[in-house]
């Protein structure tokens, strides 16, 4: 998606009511009128890829305000899919009451570990020549990604773009998305069934496949979950915020940002960025909303005393209940 210019939001989440929180943000960006109506087929991916457990997951209240969204909008044909790699899918969907969302708005719930699949080209720079996708995700017309906001690995932080990481099928990639490669030191672990066929995702940088699937098969439309944010071993701090644009790199170097990095220092951005997902550098984005300096947590904090919080931060929290 290549544009002058791209634009994110930013969005504070007060007295608990999301949907109208992400309503405002999708308002600062024009609206989504240019990429749904009721005959859309849409498919929301959110970040289940492990459960039960409370945190580190796209928060279901997050989830939910977007499939409202998209009904307030008439779209008639919506599924929720995910391909989780630390769980059974079927498992994380029945903990976070996915299926009994799924029935209020009409959508429809699919494993993408087990879907049938396409294959789509993708450039050999990205260390693969070609991406498997779930048949339902290649053929929507509109993928919205629902992340949550974490820590993880060098990357540094989870967001839309490694959210995709869901869209690789176990049954090809393995269950853990990277089994063919790490099974033979671990004799044992794996059944043969659970292996896969197809170069692990975290092969041979964890940033090509990053770049391949977002290649493949861009988002439309991300929605990024900072009601939490986390340091990925477990620390966690409230910031009742969300982060909505159009352009999946864009919205990631923001709420990269936000979180006291810089993001045309990062690996994962600059590879997405030169193989034309988005922009590499904040120059390039309007962030409307919330300024960054007003929002800004430098999620590295929560590796030492999570206690020790900015004053103005601790006050804000309290202004807000």
């Amino acid at each position: 998606m290549a544009q002058d210019r791209y634009r994110v939001s930013i969005v504070r989440v007060r007295e608990q009511d999301t949907f109208g929180a992400l309503e405002e943000a999708i308002t600062l960006i024009s609206g989504i009128d240019d990429l749904v109506s009721p005959d859309s087929t849409v498919v929301v991916k959110p970040n289940f890829t492990m459960g039960p457990t409370e945190h580190g997951i796209t928060n279901p209240v997050v989830l939910e305000a977007v499939l409202r969204a998209l009904s307030t909008r008439g779209v008639r044909h919506i599924t929720i899919g995910e391909g989780a790699g630390a769980s059974y899918t079927s498992g994380a969907f029945r903990a976070y009451n996915v299926y009994d969302m799924a029935t209020r708005y009409g959508a429809q719930v699919l494993d993408l570990n087990v879907e049938p699949t396409v294959r789509r080209r993708v450039p050999e720079a990205t260390g693969r020549r070609d991406v498997l996708l779930p048949r339902a995700v290649a053929e929507a017309d509109v993928l919205v990604s629902v992340p949550t906001y974490k820590l993880w690995g060098a990357n540094p932080v989870s967001l839309s773009l490694k959210n995709l990481f869901g869209l690789y099928p176990g049954r090809h990639y393995g269950y853990n998305k990277d089994s063919r490669e790490s099974a033979p030191g671990s004799p044992g672990h794996y059944l043969d069934d659970e292996i896969g066929d197809e170069l692990g995702i975290h092969q041979p940088t964890v940033d090509q496949p990053i770049a391949a699937i977002n290649l493949a098969r861009p988002s439309d439309l991300t929605v990024i979950d900072a009601l939490e944010g986390s340091n990925g071993k477990g620390d966690f701090v409230r910031l009742d915020l969300l982060m909505v644009g159009k352009n999946a790199l864009a919205t990631d170097c923001v709420a990269m940002a936000l979180g006291g990095f810089v993001p045309g220092e990062q690996g994962v951005v600059q590879v997405c960025s030169e193989a034309g997902i988005g922009p590499s550098s904040l120059d390039d984005i309007d962030i409307l909303g919330e300024s960054l300096e007003s929002v800004r947590f430098p999620l590295m904090r929560l590796q030492g005393n999570v206690l020790e919080l900015p004053a103005r931060y601790c006050l804000d929290r309290l202004s807000l209940g």
